[in-house]
This record gives C-alpha cells, sequence and structure tokens, in this order.
C-alpha cells in the first residue's frame, strides 16, 4: 500500500450525559486504488494487485464509461438495469448518499457479472478527495464535488 496523505477530521461529540468529546479520526489517501479497467496503460500495476480476487472488470471493447451522480441515481436507477448498458462505475460518495431502496438496487447491479459495474473508492483515492470546506454540509461538498 502507497499512502500519500493522512488527513485528520476532528470531530466534537456529544454523549449520553451530555459532555461533549473531542475526536480524531484518520483518513488516509492512497494512490494505488486499482482502476479495474481491461484498457488502462498500466494493466501490470493496477491488475496484479486484484488478481487472485474474482472481481468484475470493466469491459475492454467499450473505453466509454458511465459514472452517475446522486440525482441521476435517484431518478433513473431502473434504466440502468437495461441489458446494454455496461462499464457502469458507481462512485463511494454517490452509493453512500442515496436512499436505502436504492442502495439494495444498486448492489444488485454490482452483483451481476455481465454489467460489468465496478464500486470506487473515490474518497480514500487521492486524486478525487475532496476535502470540506469550513460549515459546508455533506451535501453541498458532493454537490461541489460532481462539477
Amino acid at each position: 500500500m502507497i499512502f500519500k496523505d493522512k488527513i485528520d477530521r476532528n470531530l466534537i461529540i456529544k454523549n449520553k450525559k451530555n459532555v461533549f468529546k473531542h475526536v480524531v479520526r484518520e483518513l488516509y489517501l492512497r494512490n494505488d486504488i486499482p482502476c479495474l479497467s481491461e484498457c488502462c496503460p498500466l494493466p501490470q500495476k493496477c491488475h496484479e494487485k486484484v488478481n487472485n480476487i474474482s472481481f468484475t472488470s470493466l469491459l475492454q471493447n467499450d473505453c466509454m464509461y458511465l459514472i452517475p451522480d446522486m440525482k441521476t441515481i435517484e431518478l433513473y436507477l431502473e434504466l440502468f438495469e437495461h441489458e446494454n448498458l455496461n462499464n457502469i462505475i458507481i462512485a463511494q460518495t454517490v452509493f453512500e448518499n442515496v436512499k436505502q431502496d436504492k442502495q439494495r438496487m444498486i448492489r444488485k447491479l454490482l452483483k451481476t457479472p455481465l454489467k460489468h459495474c465496478i464500486y470506487f473508492n473515490n474518497e480514500m483515492f487521492l486524486e478525487t478527495y475532496l476535502e470540506r470546506m469550513k460549515d459546508e454540509t455533506r451535501e453541498h461538498r458532493n454537490m461541489r464535488g460532481e462539477n
């Protein structure tokens, strides 16, 4: 594992006795998360990490990918089940912020090998991590990240 940066998230949590407690959560950003694309220019590095595990990879003949945002998932998730739609990349932030019934449908898509649908940890990848500004809600940060 190659850790490039470490980010501390400082939280103030109130417990049952109304006592405030300061908590620090560490987040390590990585630059070695495999992309699982057969079109990857670095196939050795990407695929050697997942060779012994059976992952669904993205199709080689179609090097076009569908990366839906939260609004698209909430409005049109049923369309992603169509047999001709494949090479779908579900971002971690999108998955975590959609409603639970939609998460079940996304899990079903991820488990279908013919869909070539993958889950990408964009919160832990160095190049896609977006830090939350002071007094910014989680939803606003995610909307800023979609632009």
